[in-house]
């Protein structure tokens, strides 16, 4: 790998930790640059602003998704099976990838403004696409409800997979209940309750 390749990955390692910790508008290019172990010029020789790092830091979480996701293409999965693996895929995703959550949800607060500017946004994201397509299978062959709306079922199922991270802590001190230390529990009762809403 060159010297540049590395020099650019500690930037984007060093940048996703600001902005997961203090959004695109509260993290500084100085605490970066001081994070990275680089210095502030070096940073704008690989990026042309504070906003093309940011959106690049955001490509590079979706690439790392994408990276774990060439699996799922590998299996020859029913319809059932593959909403199942699906379910596991975004589990330990997020559970590895904390700063990813914390980035998402940042950006649903600003409306997905920057994920409109990435070049992740004019893909198709594997494991979407695949789950649309197992549960429109599921609804032809008659294993789940034919009622179902394709996009709704997935955004459904994506969104509770995603709510057990993005809300573990509050609403575990709320419920005094720890969550966040029940990935594994957590998954297998979301597709418990996926397979319910499917069926």
């Amino acid at each position: 790998m060159r010297k540049s390749d590395i020099t650019r990955g500690k930037i984007l390692k060093a940048a996703e930790k600001a902005f997961a910790l203090r959004g695109f508008y509260g993290a500084s290019v100085n605490d970066i640059a001081d994070t990275a172990a680089v210095n502030k010029r070096m940073i704008y020789a690989h990026f042309e602003n504070k906003e093309s790092l940011y959106i690049a830091v955001i490509d590079e979480a979706f690439r790392r998704l994408a990276e774990a996701e060439d699996t799922l293409l590998k299996q020859n999965l029913d319809c059932v099976e593959a909403v199942e693996k699906i379910i596991e895929h975004y589990f330990k995703f997020f559970a590895k990838n904390k700063a990813f959550v914390k980035i998402i949800m940042r950006e649903n607060i600003n409306e997905g403004m920057f994920f409109k500017k990435t070049s992740t946004h004019f893909v198709k994201i594997t494991s979407v696409e695949l789950l649309k397509t197992k549960i429109k299978q599921g609804k032809e062959n008659g294993t789940f409800k034919s009622c179902l709306d394709v996009e709704d079922a997935a955004f459904m199922i994506i969104n509770l997979c995603f709510s057990c991270f993005s809300n573990a802590y509050l609403l575990g001190d709320i419920m005094q209940k720890s969550f966040a230390g029940e990935v594994q529990k957590m998954c297998a009762e979301t597709k418990d309750i996926c397979m319910r809403l499917l069926s």
